[in-house]
């Protein structure tokens, strides 16, 4: 919880809509603990960049715009993005974010998971996008 000057809650409700997750004393431990494990990071790099060039060749097959990507996400062109983050949470259970909240409306961050959620997700979206690319 928070107290404060009413103007100081209303700045932090507004981020809330922008960065709803937060992060726990035991996941920022976690987090330490594999910064530290240089191993696990150079296995987590490789895999995340096999996996984002399978996922972007994949998008670019089926006909997706998307931006360049060196991270664990890849951003794709999405018209009414809003709407697509709401259909593929409720109808498909896929949490993505619409980058309108960041002022980049249009485009659906998607996270690196695993390739069989990474082709769940494409085909929800070759479902709800039905030829609109």
């Amino acid at each position: 919880y928070a107290l404060g000057p009413a103007e100081l809650i209303a700045e932090v409700r507004r981020t809330l809509a922008v960065l709803p997750f937060s992060v726990n004393r035991a996941a920022q431990a976690a987090a330490v603990a594999a910064l530290a494990d240089q191993a696990f990071l150079d296995r987590v790099r490789r895999e995340s960049a096999e996996r984002r060039r399978w996922f972007c060749a994949e998008l670019d097959r089926r006909g997706y715009r998307r931006l360049p990507s060196v991270t664990n996400f890849v951003t794709i062109a999405v018209a009414a993005s809003g709407d697509a983050q709401t259909v593929l949470a409720r109808d498909h259970g896929i949490l993505v974010r619409d980058t309108g909240v960041f002022g980049f409306p249009g485009h659906l961050r998607v996270s690196l998971g695993s390739e069989e959620e990474l082709r769940t997700f494409l085909d929800a979206l070759d479902q709800i996008t039905a030829g609109a690319r």
